[in-house]
């Protein structure tokens, strides 16, 4: 099982340099790289993939990121690399009413627990895609959603 997390690089002045130094040998990019915001990509998302051994250096600096905000999205998967960051890319734009696109931010603790109550579940699955679990950290309360749970509900 494969260990991810999306690091929102604007969560502090000093977390996109951070962020390269403790990414530097970890598979790594900007989710909005390859978006029309590619030009705030630095302080934008990023989709790092962990040491299969937990409790590492990074996760240290992780963990300490998340205390007080929820900008650490842990992640856990099958897929490699590039499948879960193809994905993500992919839940980035939310077409509005009126046509338009509008930047989904999901990474955001605050924001995916009111998709989890808006979305409907099969926009939940879709949003989980290969992804077998997805947690974070809010006001010290930890959230944790498990693709086995959001079969089990359809199946219920």
């Amino acid at each position: 099982m494969n260990r991810y997390v999306i690091v929102d690089a604007a969560a502090y002045a000093d977390t996109p340099k951070a962020l390269a130094w403790y990414a530097q040998d970890l598979p790594h990019r900007a989710l909005l790289a390859r978006q029309p915001e590619a030009a705030h990509a630095s302080v934008g998302p990023w989709l790092l993939q962990l040491p299969a051994q937990p409790h590492t250096q990074v996760d240290g600096w992780l963990r300490a990121l998340e205390r007080d905000r929820p900008v650490v999205a842990w992640l856990r998967s099958d897929a490699g690399f590039e499948t879960v960051y193809q994905h993500l890319e992919t839940c980035l734009d939310l077409r509005r009413p009126n046509g338009t696109l509008a930047l989904l931010r999901y990474w955001d603790g605050r924001v995916f627990l009111r998709l989890q109550a808006a979305f409907t579940l099969q926009q939940r699955r879709q949003l989980m895609g290969p992804l077998r679990q997805w947690r974070f950290q809010m006001l010290g309360e930890r959230y944790t959603l498990d693709r086995e749970a959001l079969h089990a509900t359809e199946a219920g």
